[in-house]
Formats: structure tokens, C-alpha cells, sequence
């Protein structure tokens, strides 16, 4: 069965996943690996979000020119980037 949506499989889209996977299907332990580690790193570039909030938040980082999973990650309340620039752009961003 084929998984692909407009070029992307598994909801990622096939340039991410062999960049970070080294493959097009990367087994769901793969990726709850690599996200955990990915969380646990970026720890230092979280901040708290509600929950009425996740939409308006989601827009913004896609208004920032964000990629989820690759910059940063949303989960539950928490949202945390690879890089403290894009924290920083995004406080800014979101303060309007």
C-alpha cells in the first residue's frame, strides 16, 4: 500500500526523510526515536503554549517560514526549535 500524499509519505515529505532517515520509510520506532532525541536536545529552546493557542501558534510558525519536525516541534503544551534564532523570531512574530 502506498502511503504517499502529493510527495510525501508518512505525512514528511521524501527530501526530510531521507535526510534524516536515510530512507523513504523509516520504521515508526525510527521516527519516535529520532523525534524524542530531537526533543530532549531542544530543550533549552522551549517555550509553553496553551492549547487555545495551538492554531494561532501553527499559523505563525508557517507565516515564519517554519517546518514542523525540522525546526521545531509542537507537542502537547510545548514548543521547542533547533535553533534560538527561531525562538527568538517567533516570540517576535507571535507578539503582534
Amino acid at each position: 500500500m502506498d502511503t504517499r500524499v502529493n510527495d510525501t509519505c508518512y505525512g514528511y515529505s521524501r527530501e526530510f526523510l531521507l535526510r534524516h532517515f536515510g530512507t523513504e520509510t523509516p520504521t515508526v520506532s525510527d521516527r519516535a526515536q529520532k523525534f524524542f532525541a530531537w526533543w530532549c536536545d531542544w530543550k533549552d529552546n522551549h517555550m509553553d503554549v496553551t492549547d487555545q493557542k495551538v492554531p494561532a501558534v501553527r499559523k505563525t510558525l508557517k507565516d515564519c517560514g517554519l517546518v514542523e519536525w525540522e525546526d521545531f516541534i509542537l507537542k502537547h503544551n510545548g514548543l521547542r526549535f533547533r535553533q534560538r534564532e527561531d525562538l527568538a523570531l517567533f516570540r517576535m512574530a507571535f507578539s503582534k
